[in-house]
């Protein structure tokens, strides 16, 4: 039982170890994209937002310790949600607290799906655009 338990755990550090690399490769993706079409404010914002989500998600230092800043911000981040449910995956689970975390990412991901769906129509062009530029770079 005890082993089954573990080998699930396990399970779940590993899936919470792919969603993250994953997260990292389409912010990578996506800065190449914007390097290409010539957007350089976005990517500079765009790592940013991505160096401010780490240093005040408390991955590296626990945010009571982090300047004021951080912890004023750092509840409107998805990464601080999927720190704890990696904690909570590696480190084992306290009653319902990795499923909470889940469900906050989950909440995450609705608003980007929305918010997605919103500029959708007006981005079409700036998409297009960056199609045309990437398919004469050659890059892909």
């Amino acid at each position: 039982m005890v082993v089954m338990v573990a080998a699930a755990m396990g399970i779940v550090a590993l899936l919470a170890v792919v969603m993250m690399v994953m997260v990292l490769v389409l912010v990578v993706i996506l800065v190449v994209v914007m390097m290409v079409a010539g957007a350089v404010r976005i990517v500079a914002f765009v790592v940013v937002i991505m160096v401010v989500q780490i240093a005040g998600s408390s991955g590296s230092y626990p945010i009571e310790i982090l300047p004021d800043i951080f912890s004023k911000i750092y509840l409107f981040f998805p990464f601080p949600y999927a720190i704890n449910a990696m904690r909570e995956a590696i480190f084992g689970m306290y009653r319902w607290d990795y499923l909470i975390y889940l469900g906050e990412l989950l909440i995450f991901g609705a608003a980007g799906i929305a918010i997605g769906l919103v500029v959708r129509k007006p981005f079409i062009k700036m998409n297009r655009f960056v199609e045309d530029e990437m398919e004469k770079s050659g890059v892909l």
